[in-house]
């Protein structure tokens, strides 16, 4: 009986050399612990946005009140949001999936380090952004 010709060629397979395994192993479980490390990425965010935001508004007063009082609403906002953001990659969040499904786990694997990652992206870019236009008030 012939193949048809939609049916794809049959490629010859073999098993997995030992080290093959050992690294396909290792992928899964760093690509599993990616939420773990987006999330301490965060919490390290977190408390750096904290301190620096403490240490830059109290440490000279003369400089703040020169700056303009809507420039520094703006700013002390997009840290908030940088905050929120941070927590966001921290904070628990129910996620739906089918629990006798790989695939419905490995998609939400998936949506969970996608939410994580971009909020984490999100929290940085926020915080750069402030700590740019707060630097800019203090060497102005």
């Amino acid at each position: 009986m012939a193949a048809s010709p939609d049916t794809p060629p049959q490629l010859p397979t073999r098993p997995p050399t030992p080290e093959e395994e050992a690294w396909h192993i290792w992928r899964r479980a760093d690509e599993q612990d990616t939420p773990k490390r987006l999330e301490e990425a965060a919490k390290f965010c977190a408390g750096l946005y904290g301190i620096t935001y403490a240490i830059l508004l109290g440490s000279d007063a003369d400089a703040l009140k020169n700056a303009n009082a809507g420039t520094l609403k703006f700013v002390a906002g997009l840290w908030l949001v940088s905050l929120v953001a941070a927590f966001v990659v921290v904070f628990p969040l129910p996620y739906i999936y089918r629990s006798d499904s790989a695939a419905s786990i490995a998609a939400m694997h998936q949506r969970v380090v996608r939410l994580k990652y971009r909020a984490l992206l999100l929290s940085a870019g926020l915080y750069l952004f402030a700590l740019g236009i707060l630097t800019w008030v203090y060497l102005r």
